[in-house]
């Protein structure tokens, strides 16, 4: 049974709180975190190849509002052509009884 697994994923949701602020990625500077975008400068002897967190002053990034999950599943005919090859439509109802 899967009822453990339902539970603990359950539980992680339940207390999955939404981030006031996200934080972001700042990159070109002389310190911090190797960015792996800027390999090439860094061999070519460029001083400002690291990133840091920062937090986000973008206000798209700002979470007012709860987080929320919608999930999209595919029924359409083809599913049930292929559902005989590799029994993917068992697969997809399992899953989203998980979740």
């Amino acid at each position: 049974t899967v009822a453990a697994q339902v539970a603990q994923m359950r539980e992680m949701l339940r207390n999955h709180e939404a981030k006031e602020k996200e934080r972001e990625w700042k990159r070109g500077l002389a310190d911090g975190e190797l960015d792996d975008t800027r390999l090439v400068e860094a061999a070519c002897g460029d001083q400002n190849v690291f990133r840091r967190r920062i937090d986000s002053n973008n206000p798209a990034l700002l979470a007012s509002k709860p987080k929320r999950l919608l999930i999209a599943c595919d029924l359409s005919p083809s599913m049930a052509v292929y559902d005989r090859i590799d029994d993917r439509l068992r697969r997809l109802q399992e899953a989203i009884v998980f979740v």
